[in-house]
C-alpha cells in the first residue's frame, strides 16, 4: 500500500518530471515522509496514553476528533 506521500510523488512525476527531479534533489519528499512518520508516531503514543487500562479515567476521542484537534490546528497555524 502506498502512503499518501508516495501517491503524491507519483502524481507530480506524471505531471512534471522536472519539478519532481528538483523536489527529489532538494530532499523535499524525504522531509515530507519524515514529518508523516513523526505524525503517525505521535498518534500512536497519544492513543496508548488514552487507553491505559480499565481504571483509567480520561477523555475518549474519536479518531476524527483527535485528527482535527491535532492536524487541522497545525494547518491553520501554518497558513
Amino acid at each position: 500500500m502506498k502512503t499518501a506521500i508516495e501517491w503524491l510523488m507519483d502524481e507530480i512525476k506524471a505531471i512534471d518530471k522536472e519539478t519532481y527531479a528538483t523536489l527529489i534533489n532538494e530532499g523535499k519528499f524525504d522531509k515530507a515522509k519524515s514529518i508523516n512518520k513523526k505524525q503517525h508516531d505521535d498518534t500512536w503514543i497519544d492513543s496508548s496514553i488514552q487507553h491505559k487500562g480499565d481504571d483509567y479515567i480520561g477523555e475518549e476521542k474519536s479518531f476524527e476528533q483527535y485528527y482535527n484537534e491535532t492536524y487541522n490546528k497545525e494547518i491553520k497555524n501554518n497558513k
